[in-house]
Parts: structure tokens; sequence; C-alpha cells
């Protein structure tokens, strides 16, 4: 059980100590047993500035003008192919010669608009961006919607291509400019186009519900039928959950609620040890299953789903036709000792053979990890029971991400320090690799598979850093670097109006008190202890989280419908009944309240 702090309590008056305890009967702290075997965090652990981190990686790729070694890295594209309009691309990989000509339409929208939803999350308007070199602003937002076929009536990856070959490269496009919808509501054209996009998944999922299943690498849009060749990509399921629920929270479409929940049904049907995870998805499905269990009272098995995604799964890596015996990729969240350094948190691969001088060994992703953290975070909002987990998992996954980026590892642990060092530092690699591929000896590495594959220049990657405003919005500023702080609401897409929401995660080795101040204006309530704030004194052991909303004190506090509201928006989903001599004293503190902010 999460530890009731002595500080924190329903009640303004010593007279009376009424608690708010469980979500409901049997309550507990979802583990994530992955997150639990993570070894201690690294001697020289850090948490890099990362809003800093974020503007310094946006100011490199959206500058048309810049000068250097395979710079520019942006390009204008006017093939307009699906529109008539003028659009912009980006390289996967820095370092591709000639992409003035080779490139035009040739550009993924997984990293245009992960880089475009970057910038807004931290703060830009992307739909008036300045380009240094431009002599006018842009609207890259817009831009977005030359990703839609005007056939298949969805977005895709690639300008020109069809659906079909990769449920997570099809599916993900219209996760990400669902996003920016939710960002920029009023980009009507770009709205239109992803309501389509919605409804078109609609009716792909209820042709896979209602017949084949979701068990196939592919959906081919234009012939509505599934896609099987090489691989099985299990967990789409997942993400159609995420983005059929987005689509209703735009539009309050019942039918797309529904076919959310039959996404998630086909998911509570697989049993525990057939993991499905094979990207990303899988986090997403978390996030809709926690969210539609809060609003709607579903019943769906957060904890399976959130197990799946740290565990390893055999999806990847493996035919089909392989038996079970075989390992895979072992595809899921990596925790463990690489050469003398703990490396845990990082979203990839425990068992994928690099090369034949290494052997399988770990390879981690920080695109994926970005990625993870969008959902995951934003899930704990509606079900708190992940705080610990989610708190503990992102302590780790800050300090190995970090180590992607050239100037956070050791010049011999890396690949491609020399252009970075004259460049920027602000592009990641590909990714963190147990062992240095070249030579087998122990990682941390960093690295990528251009160099390794003998295809590009440069294993730096715009696509594995395209999504870093995720860190640079969730993470916010603590007077205690390992006080991790997390805003619940800056990744909860298509949402409910909510109040703001923070997680905190001590992941010192010794009590630290939370940063909250009295303030006259605002009532701060306990999330996971399920209490209301009644003394800045919080103080969190080591490993402990809690989750704070932030209310406004001139509305009282309402029970209703098995919810808490201020002011009738919702801030706990899951509170039990107060026992009859309780409910006077609530009242009673509902009146009068005890007045706390977050400190800023």
């Amino acid at each position: 059980m999460l530890a009731t702090f002595s500080t924190l309590v329903l009640l303004g008056s010593s007279q009376s100590q009424a608690t708010l305890t469980n979500l409901s009967p049997g309550d507990s702290v979802v583990s994530i047993r992955a997150v639990e075997k993570f070894p201690p965090l690294a001697s020289d652990w850090s948490l890099l500035p990362w809003k800093d981190r974020s503007d310094q990686f946006l100011d490199l790729v959206l500058r048309p003008a810049a000068q250097g070694e395979y710079l520019p890295l942006f390009w204008w594209d006017d093939t307009q192919i699906w529109e008539k309009k003028t659009t912009f691309g980006l390289p996967s990989f820095i370092g591709m010669k000639g992409q003035w000509q080779v490139f035009r339409n040739a550009h993924e929208a997984i990293v245009t608009s992960g880089t475009v939803l970057s910038g807004a999350l931290i703060g830009r308007d992307m739909t008036q961006a300045r380009l240094p070199g431009n002599s006018s602003a842009v609207n890259l937002v817009g831009m977005q919607s030359a990703y839609f076929s005007p056939t298949e009536k969805v977005f895709l990856d690639g300008i020109g291509s069809k659906s079909g070959q990769s449920f997570w490269y099809d599916l993900f496009p219209n996760i990400l400019v669902g996003a920016l919808v939710a960002k920029y509501p009023d980009q009507v054209d770009l709205s239109s186009k992803w309501e389509n996009a919605c409804r078109q998944w609609l009716r792909a999922t209820n042709s896979m519900a209602g017949g084949a299943g979701f068990n196939h690498q592919g959906f081919e849009i234009a012939t509505n039928r599934p896609f099987f060749k090489t691989h099985r990509e299990t967990d789409a399921p997942a993400g159609l959950a995420y983005l059929l629920l987005g689509g209703y929270g735009k539009t309050k479409d019942p039918k797309l609620l529904e076919g959310a929940k039959s996404c998630l049904d086909a998911l509570q049907k697989i049993p525990v040890d057939e993991n499905p995870n094979y990207e990303i998805l899988t986090a997403f499905g978390v996030y809709a299953a926690a969210r539609i269990n809060a609003e709607h009272q579903g019943k769906y098995d957060v904890s399976k789903l959130a197990n799946w995604c740290f565990d390893p799964s055999y999806v990847r890596g493996r035919s089909p036709n392989m038996p079970k015996t075989d390992l895979g990729d072992r595809y899921g969240v990596i925790g463990g000792v690489w050469g003398k350094r703990p490396v845990a948190g990082l979203v990839g691969a425990s068992h994928y053979t690099i090369s034949e001088k290494t052997g399988p060994s770990g390879y981690g992703f920080g695109f994926d990890t970005f990625a993870y953290a969008w959902p995951l975070v934003a899930a704990v909002r509606y079900e708190p029971r992940l705080a610990n987990s989610v708190g503990k998992w992102m302590s780790h996954a800050v300090d190995s991400v970090r180590l992607t980026y050239p100037d956070q590892i050791s010049k011999d642990k890396q690949t491609c320090f020399d252009w970075a060092s004259k460049n920027t530092f602000a592009i990641p690699y590909e990714g963190l690799m147990e062992r240095d591929y070249r030579t087998g000896e122990p990682g941390p590495f960093a690295a990528g598979d251009p160099l390794r594959a003998g295809w590009g220049p440069l294993d730096l990657s715009i696509y594995s850093g395209s999504l870093v405003g995720v860190f640079g919005a969730l993470i916010k500023p603590s007077p205690n670097p390992k006080l991790l702080r997390l805003s619940l609401n800056a990744t909860d897409f298509h949402a409910l109006p909510s109040y703001p929401t923070e997680l905190f995660y001590n992941a010192n080795a010794i009590p630290v008190k939370v940063p909250l101040a009295i303030g006259p204006d605002i009532r701060l309530y306990n999330l996971t202890g399920r209490q209301w704030v009644a003394s800045p004194g919080v103080t969190l052991a080591p490993g402990e989280a809690i989750v704070i909303v932030e209310t406004p004190a001139k509305y009282p506090p309402v029970r209703t419908g098995g919810k808490l509201t201020v002011n009738n928006i919702v801030v706990d989903h899951g509170i039990v009944p107060l026992a009859a001599e309780a409910r006077s004293s609530f009242t009673e503190f509902a009146r009068r309240g005890t007045k706390a902010s977050i400190s800023k």
C-alpha cells in the first residue's frame, strides 16, 4: 500500500481525522515487475534540462539556412503529390548527401510530425513558426496534412505510400496528428482530416474485431483487409484503442468509444504469458485502459498491460514460424548493468544481434523511450496506483536516454563525436548498445544502424530526437533533481477539463520534502493517498511517489457518482463512499478548507 502521511488529512480540523483511502476494495500499488528489478541509479546520474535540450534540437533542425557538413537538415518539399501545398521535410538520420534532390517527398511523418509536436509541447506556436532565413512565419502544423492520403483517408508515414505493411508505422502518424489537433483545435482542415482518419481506422477495427482478428502485420485500408507476410504486430489493438479514444474525446461519437473498447476487449483476452508488445503501441493501450476504466466504468487489466510494456516480449525478431522457445529480440524495457554502469529504463531489445562479433546483447532507443513516456505518465492521472512504478521508471529513463547525446558520454564510447563537436550536441544517437559492436568491449556505447550496416555516414538521428519535447513538457523544475516532478496533463490529449496534476517521485536515498507552499486561492488534493493536503510539510520516503492535484479553493469539493469533483471537474475518479459519521466532517472541510499550492 502507499504510505499515508500524517500531514495529509481530509479535514482542516484536528478534532476529526476521517480520511479517504482506497480506490476500491483491495486497492494496491500497481507493481511493474521489470521496474522493481532495476539496479540502483548510476553514481553519475544526472538530469538534463530537457526543455533546453528540446529548444536546441528544434533550433537546429528547423533552420533552412544552417551551414556545415550535411547541413541544413530542413528542406522545402514542393512535390504536391497529395495536396497542392508546399510542405517540408527532415531526414531520419544526419548525413544523407544530396538531400535537396534525393529527399523531395522522401521524408517521414513520424519524424516531421514528431518534431512539430515537440515544439508544441514546450510552448512554441508551431502554426506561426519563425524559421531563420525565412521572411515570414509558417504554419508547420497545417503542413502535416500533406501526409493525408486522399484515397485511403488516413495519415501515412510517407507521402505517396500505401497502408498495410506495418501497423505501427501506419497508426503512429495518426496518433501524432491527433496530438497536434488537440494542441491546435483551430486548425480546421487538419482536424477534419484527422476525424476522417479516426473513422477509417474504426472501420478497420470493426472489420478485424468482427472476423479476422488483430493478429496481423498491418491492415490495407484500400481493400479493407488485414495483411500478413513477414511478421505479426500483435500490439495493434493498443494503438487503435488510443487513437479511437482520442477521436471520441474530440467528436463525442459513441461509435469511436465502442471501437476503442473492442480493441481493449481483444487485449483483455490475450493470456498474460503471451506478451503482444511489438514496438511502442502497448504503452498507449495502458493509457486507453486506465482512462476508460476511470471515465466509463471499464474493467480492463491495467496491470497486465503495463507489465507487457516492460517485460521482454518475443514478437520482434522472431518469425511466426519459429518455436516459442526462440528468444527473438526480447523487446521491452532494459534494466541491467552494462560494463560497470547501470543502464535501465530504455525501451529496446535485450537480446539483439548487433554483430556476429558481439553476439546478442542490449540495444535501447531514445525515440521509443520518449514515446513510452507520453502515454504512461498521462495514465497515472486516471490510475494513480501506477505512480510509484512510473516514477521509478522515469527516474532511470531520464538518465539512460541522456547517454544517447554526444556530450553526455565519453568520446571513446560513441561513433560520431567529431561531427557533433563541430556542429551540435542536440541530435542524439539512434540508441545505446550494451557493447561496442566493432570491438565487443563493454558499453554503454552510443551508436546506430547507419555506420554498422553501411548505409549512412553518421549514427546521429533526427528521428530519435524528434519526440524530445515529450520529456521537455513532462519534466518540471524541482529544487532537488532526484525529486522528479512530472506533469500528468502535458500529454493527456483530447481529455476532459482537468486541474494541474503532478507526480513527485523521490529517487534519493534519503527522505525529501515535496515543494508545497500555503496560498490563499489553491487547495491541494493528494490523489495517491486520496486525502486533502493540510500542511506544506509533505515528505516522501526514498522510492516513494505522490500525485498532487491543484484545485481552486473558492469552489467546495463534491462527492458524486463515486467521483470527487470541484466546480464539476473531476479531481478523483475512484473514491469510496464516506461513512455516515464522516459526512458532516467532509462538509465542514468543503466549507472552510486548507489552502496550499505547488511551489512554482
